[in-house]
């Protein structure tokens, strides 16, 4: 277990409980960190210290259902599978259904589709140790801090469906618990807003950074309309939650009726010109 020694709640109290009453099978193994994120948190300590053949996620306020991890390690080697996938219901508090988190894709593997939006939510993963060892290798390649903060199930997915073989079972769920302190749910702000807009950005580069020698024509003009889409989020956002940047609307309002490539050119002359300034890394070409 990560855990997170800037957390300010009772979680190492909770986790030492459990610890006292763990059986020889079942021992609980603390590993602390300060990583920033999410995403550094999984990959510098949760990857990097699994063990065994099948590496299973879970967020802090998440569940499985009884069985979960034997039906799923049971399922996946029935079909060779090395990313395994189920969906994700929504729960309240007190544990009462809520819906579907994300609705599945009649084709859970389509890769086009699941660049489009995510569909597989960090808890609902279970990766074998072969498909571990891949998605820790290609990973590799955004170490720069500035992907720190990205949506690391969105990436993982994405990498998984082309580097593994994925599994969805459509007759399985987990729990994600729904609550004012969701990071990706729960109530908004503006600084809730423009962290996951800007999350999302950073993931579709890092996913290009990663595969950009690999991808179709199809793929890479998916991913360039919705890298644009979500650019022009993130000042719609600024305009609505600070009308007097309302100039920003009405620039994005304006670049809605331009033609593709024009606002392409636009962009690109943009993040060039920042890059110089940041030394950050360059956006799709």
């Amino acid at each position: 277990m990560c855990y997170d020694e800037r957390t300010r709640d009772k979680t190492i109290d909770v986790i030492n409980s459990l610890s006292k009453i763990s059986s020889e099978k079942r021992n609980i193994e603390v590993v602390r960190h300060g990583l920033p994120g999410p995403f550094r948190a999984l990959q510098s300590c949760g990857f990097e210290n699994s063990k065994g053949d099948f590496v299973f996620l879970l967020d802090y306020d998440d569940y499985y259902p009884k069985n979960y991890i034997r039906t799923v390690v049971e399922r996946s080697v029935a079909k060779g599978a090395t990313f395994t996938f189920v969906k994700a219901m929504k729960v309240d508090e007190r544990g009462n259904e809520l819906g579907i988190l994300v609705r599945i894709p009649e084709d859970p593997y389509d890769i086009q589709s699941i660049i489009k939006a995510n569909h597989v939510t960090a808890s609902a993963i279970a990766l074998h140790i072969e498909c571990l060892k891949r998605i820790k290798t290609l990973l590799r390649n955004i170490d720069h801090p500035y992907y720190d903060w990205l949506f690391e199930d969105w990436l993982i997915a994405l990498l998984a469906m082309k580097h593994c073989k994925p599994l969805y079972i459509d007759d399985v769920a987990i729990y994600y618990r729904v609550h004012g302190e969701n990071i990706t749910a729960g109530s908004s702000n503006f600084e809730k807003t423009m962290l996951n807009t800007e999350r999302e950005f950073k993931t579709l580069l890092g996913y290009y950074i990663i595969e950009r020698d690999r991808l179709s024509q199809q793929e890479l003009k998916i991913l360039r309309k919705r890298v644009l889409r979500t650019l022009i989020h993130i000042y719609r956002v600024i305009g609505r939650y600070h009308p007097e940047l309302a100039s920003i609307g009405v620039a994005v309002s304006e670049a809605a009726r331009m033609p593709y490539a024009l606002i392409r050119r636009i962009i690109r002359s943009m993040i060039k010109s920042y890059r110089y300034r940041t030394q950050r890394p360059p956006i799709l070409p």
